[in-house]
């Protein structure tokens, strides 16, 4: 799983997922419907190094991290 990132979502619906970099540079963005539970989402393109992707549903906010090899 080294091109993407699992994300569980609380609720089902459209989603915006932003993807951080170290300094908080917005680096990536895209909107999905997701499912509640797991959702994969491919991360391909990004730099090795660690990253904050936020996960967005209506008023609900989580972060994830994710660390690129």
């Amino acid at each position: 799983k080294k091109n993407g990132i699992v994300l569980n979502a609380k609720i089902s619906g459209a989603s915006k997922i932003e993807v951080f970099n170290s300094i908080g540079e917005n680096v990536a963005s895209t909107s999905a419907n997701l499912n509640a539970g797991s959702n994969w989402i491919p991360v391909a393109g990004l730099s090795a190094g660690r990253y904050i992707v936020r996960l967005k549903q209506n008023s609900n906010v989580q972060d994830f991290i994710l660390e690129k090899k």
